[in-house]
């Protein structure tokens, strides 16, 4: 796992704000480009002698571009009350006009199939002890799901994408949306586990999973119910 350490040991600090005209020259890699108007494109670069992650909105239109901004302000506060966690990538700097770099992680997605064969049950042990140790600190991930799970090169677990995040504020609309998407980052997390370890899952959890969260199931009933239908008239259409 690459930590952001430079070669004398110590972290590279955070908090800077820089152009895309600085970091454009750094890219080493193209990771990823953005398949969607608000998808970022995200690039491998060399961070002052560090191999680090810079996702970048700019490529975008003025849509993707403003939903950029917010979202990259929104995953730097969450990560900024999760740093120092590990199996949670670190912010370096805050790109402008839309972009961020943060620490790259060394490791994997979990696969789509085959996951028995990456991992064990006990990987989902730790999984949920980070998790619960980034709910303590008052961010909820809001997006949990296979590709957003990473296995670092040690096997240890790590969470990914905090651009949905939800943190715990002082008011009581934002604590009980904050309590209720930690209940579902919970329920996914179960979810992708009783895939691929059904035996390892206790009737208690079973029985959690027979009854997703209220947003959840709203969220299935409009896909299902709504967008299908949708989709399926505009087709014939």
């Amino acid at each position: 796992m690459m930590r952001g350490n430079r070669e004398d040991g110590s972290f590279v600090s955070a908090g800077s704000v820089v152009t895309r005209a600085e970091v454009l020259p750094l890219v080493q890699e193209v990771l990823k480009h953005g398949q969607s108007g608000i998808a970022p494109d995200v690039y491998l670069i060399d961070w002052q002698g560090i191999r680090a992650v810079w996702k970048d909105y700019s490529r975008r239109r003025l849509w993707g571009k403003l939903w950029g901004k917010f979202v990259v302000a929104r995953e730097t506060r969450a990560l900024a009350r999760l740093r120092g966690l590990p199996g949670v990538p670190q912010v370096l700097t805050v790109v402008r006009p839309a972009g961020l770099v943060m620490e790259f992680l060394d490791g994997h997605v979990l696969p789509r199939k085959g996951i028995r064969e990456k991992v064990s049950h006990q990987f989902f042990t730790q999984a949920f002890s980070l998790l619960a140790e980034i709910h303590a600190r008052g961010v909820a991930h809001g997006d949990i799901r296979r590709k957003n799970i990473m296995v670092l090169r040690t096997g240890a677990p790590a969470f990914i994408d905090f651009q949905t995040a939800v943190l715990r504020s002082g008011r009581f609309w934002g604590n009980s949306l904050f309590r209720l998407m930690c209940k579902v980052d919970r329920w996914n997390l179960l979810r992708i586990k009783a895939r691929s370890f059904p035996r390892y899952i206790t009737q208690e959890e079973w029985a959690v999973l027979d009854h997703p969260p209220l947003l959840l199931r709203l969220g299935r009933f409009l896909r299902r119910r709504i967008y299908r239908q949708w989709k399926n008239q505009k087709h014939h259409n």
